[in-house]
């Protein structure tokens, strides 16, 4: 019974932990602050992997992601066009 009750505090621990240190990176790394942000460009080589984060979660995930709202996540969006259609 004892091992029963180490597995389940164990589980439990760890999912709590998890869910804090999910819910801790996602607010200050991958919708940090605007100033945070300023310093990370400022300092290139030491916050490379802060600034990748940032640029997969927000520019991805909000912006190219959600185009119309946060219902229709996929919808069809038209493709770009580059060229002027043609005249025939």
């Amino acid at each position: 019974m004892l091992i029963v009750c180490h597995v389940i505090s164990g589980l439990l621990i760890g999912y709590v932990s998890g869910s804090i240190i999910e819910s801790l990176s996602h607010q200050y790394i991958s919708d940090a602050p605007k100033a945070w942000r300023f310093f990370w460009r400022r300092h290139p080589y030491l916050c490379k992997i802060l600034r990748e984060t940032y640029f997969s979660h927000h520019v991805i995930h909000h912006v190219c992601t959600f185009r119309e709202d946060h219902i229709t996540q996929f919808g069809f969006v038209a493709p770009l066009r580059l060229a002027p259609p043609r005249q025939e």
